[in-house]
């Protein structure tokens, strides 16, 4: 999964989380076992809170545009719009004004990533990009010499995840700024 989340930011991609321990994405699921999207909002807030700071952002997924306004009075600062169509990303842009880091997924391919890109939305999830990579033979024979030093072919500087990390933070950061800005404006 690293070396994934790796390949992404490299290839100029941004990875806003590195697995389920550092952010807070509220399903449908959650909103139904928790009663409604502002009771859902408000327990994932408690365990954010209790989280030390590790968990870095709540996102909430809506599936139409009813539930976005319902997550934006809410307070809401993130939300990902599930399987919208163009028409509907554009509706949900032109509603949430600002107010909240809009973000598309599902059904999302590189083919559709334009159209969607022109309909307002601030994040596009392309899930194609890590999940269906296919594999390249990449191999080659190495040599054993008796006097080289043998370093693992495979050894992945740590400081290349935690740069990775840094970057995506810094831009989360600056993100929940701008909204929190426009909320008090």
């Amino acid at each position: 999964r690293m070396a994934q989340k790796y390949a992404v930011h490299t290839g100029g991609g941004g990875n806003h989380r590195f697995a389920l321990w550092d952010a807070i994405l509220i399903k449908e699921n959650h909103i139904m076992a928790a009663g409604g999207i502002r009771q859902a909002l408000a327990a994932a807030r408690k365990v954010a809170e209790a989280s030390d700071g590790r968990c870095r952002f709540i996102q909430i997924e809506v599936e139409n545009c009813a539930e976005l306004v319902e997550a934006l009075d809410a307070g809401a600062s993130m939300i990902l719009l599930d399987n919208f169509s163009l028409d509907q990303l554009r509706e949900a842009a032109t509603i949430n004004a600002g107010r909240a880091i809009l973000e598309a997924s599902g059904n999302v391919s590189l083919e559709t990533l334009r159209p969607i890109a022109e309909t307002g939305v601030q994040r596009i999830s392309v899930g194609a990009l890590t999940k269906d990579v296919k594999a390249m033979d990449l191999s080659m024979r190495l040599e054993d010499t008796a006097s080289a030093k043998k370093p693992s072919a495979w050894e992945i500087d740590p400081a290349c995840w935690k740069k990775a990390l840094e970057d995506s933070t810094a831009r989360e950061d600056q993100e929940a700024a701008e909204i929190a800005a426009r909320r008090a404006a």
